[in-house]
Parts: C-alpha cells; structure tokens; sequence
C-alpha cells in the first residue's frame, strides 16, 4: 500500500471476505485520492 500512499490515496474502508481467489477469501480496500481542484 505505500505506493498509493507516496501518490495521496488514504484508506477509506475495507470489505472482508468479499471475493474468492484460487479458493481463497480475499478482502479488499477501498481507497480514494481528493482532488484540489473541484469542478474542472
């Protein structure tokens, strides 16, 4: 995850067991990088 934090993206959540892959429960995170530019 330090990749899209060094870019600005925060963590804003976390699903849990919300896919399987090659039979195994996976979760995901839900990330989101604000804008300072608004309307554009």
């Amino acid at each position: 995850m330090s990749l899209q934090e060094e870019l600005g993206f925060r963590v804003v959540g976390t699903r849990e067991r919300i896919g399987r892959h090659h039979g195994v429960w996976r979760d995901v995170m839900l990330i989101e990088r604000r804008s300072a530019v608004t309307g554009a």
